[in-house]
């Protein structure tokens, strides 16, 4: 009888909560505090931070806001902003109108009987309407979504096993991330774990599964981890930061001037982040044979990046060069001389004029102050096929002498 009493009371505690949360509609000023110790068994939101809001009641209500049992005798507890921020909204509490500023970390001490700061407001185990609160039990702790008083020494997982825990847990989301993407690729997984959850993992009796996420699988990115436990079939929300995995590029190894080609020794091929693959529109170049030989369009420095736009190929013809121009059709070859009317590089079409006619045409560059102009072969005409004729011609004497021929 007792216990049920005791889970009313903490369902009452956090449905008041849930009717406090619909009241917050203006920007309110959380300002966490650097070290507490609050007294009584629950920390509440005004215990470890300073609440500003133009609403005195509104302040009232966000102040006695349960958050977590209160630590142990002789124990301490680390709320961080993010696990503060997670305890209220599984409340309801819009947390966009929340701004937190302050400590990003708030020690949380056992009380040892000293009267507290009076900037911290008395948690002295009753409500804010004079209910007495009783310790939480282990089904009030699932509600609220903390641990019990008697499961504190469970959280307590040594820093080697936590580390295990987390790289663990990044192992199974970066299989879960290539398992998507279709393909391995190195992917920089960061998981941002509270200590409860924590011990949620290592208390796993099975292998964890990942799900969730969504494309393009980088940026913040809430996975659900399922596993099963001693207390049933577990699904842990985990927040992660995912960048994508890095690129090929190629970077400068030595600073590079304006107008200078190119060389093999002046770049390497490396592996950096993706996200410093492009600025903007830029690309970054990823071939080294294809950089060879072209010039520098602005001065690149050592240990930069190589963008495609900071290259080009190298300016074999310039304005007002007197360029030797060719021809050929068929068997023939004609060169010419002409002016190039603008700056070309190799394989770029430049527009030339003749030195006499002043007519202009487009010639394509072939290599330094040359160019070639493909002229269209015609097909020479046909011959006229000659007639054979065979009609015989008798010549005709003339009284005069002279002779004729008549067709007949």
């Amino acid at each position: 009888m007792t216990v049920i009493v005791k889970k009313c009371v903490w369902m009452a505690l956090l449905l008041s909560g849930l009717c406090i949360t619909s009241s917050v509609s203006a920007a309110v000023d959380v300002k966490l505090r650097d070290r507490v110790a609050p007294h009584g068994s629950v920390v509440r939101l005004g215990d470890v931070a300073e609440i500003a809001s133009a609403d005195r009641q509104q302040t009232r209500q966000l102040g006695s806001l349960p958050l977590m049992p209160a630590p142990a005798p002789g124990t301490e507890r680390f709320l961080r902003t993010r696990e503060i921020q997670d305890m209220l909204s599984a409340q309801g509490v819009d947390i966009g109108a929340l701004r937190f500023v302050g400590a990003v970390q708030v020690v949380v001490a056992a009380a040892d009987g000293a009267r507290a700061p009076s900037n911290v407001i008395q948690v002295s185990g009753e409500t804010q309407t004079g209910e007495r609160v009783a310790p939480m039990n282990q089904h009030a702790a699932i509600l609220a979504g903390v641990a019990t008083e008697p499961a504190l020494s469970k959280l307590s997982v040594d820093e080697f096993r936590a580390t295990e825990i987390r790289d663990q847990l990044k192992n199974i989301v970066t299989n879960y991330l290539n398992m998507k993407a279709g393909k391995v690729q190195p992917w920089k997984v960061e998981c941002d774990l509270s200590d409860r959850e924590i011990a949620k993992l290592d208390a796993a009796s099975s292998t964890p599964v990942c799900a969730g996420g969504s494309e393009p699988w980088t940026g913040r990115q809430r996975f659900l981890i399922s596993f099963s436990s001693a207390d049933g079939q577990v699904q842990l929300p985990v927040f992660a930061e995912i960048s994508p995995p890095p690129v090929p590029a190629i970077v400068a190894i030595r600073p590079i001037g304006r107008g200078e080609i190119v060389k093999a020794a002046d770049i390497e091929l490396r592996t950096v982040a993706a996200n410093s693959k492009s600025v903007g529109q830029r690309a970054a170049a990823d071939s080294v044979e294809k950089l060879i030989g072209m010039e520098a369009r602005q001065a690149i420095q050592a240990g930069d990046i190589v963008f495609t736009d900071q290259v080009q190929a190298p300016i074999v013809v310039k304005r007002g060069d007197v360029i030797t121009v060719s021809s050929q059709s068929g068997g023939i070859r004609v060169r010419t001389s002409g002016r190039a009317m603008h700056d070309a590089a190799r394989g770029e079409l430049v527009q030339v004029e003749s030195l006499g006619s002043r007519e202009k045409y487009d010639a394509r560059v072939v290599g330094p102050r040359e160019a070639t102009v493909y002229a269209i072969s015609r097909p020479a005409p046909a011959e006229p096929v000659k007639r054979t004729d065979n009609t015989a011609r008798r010549p005709s004497v003339h009284r005069d002498g002279s002779t004729s021929a008549t067709i007949r």
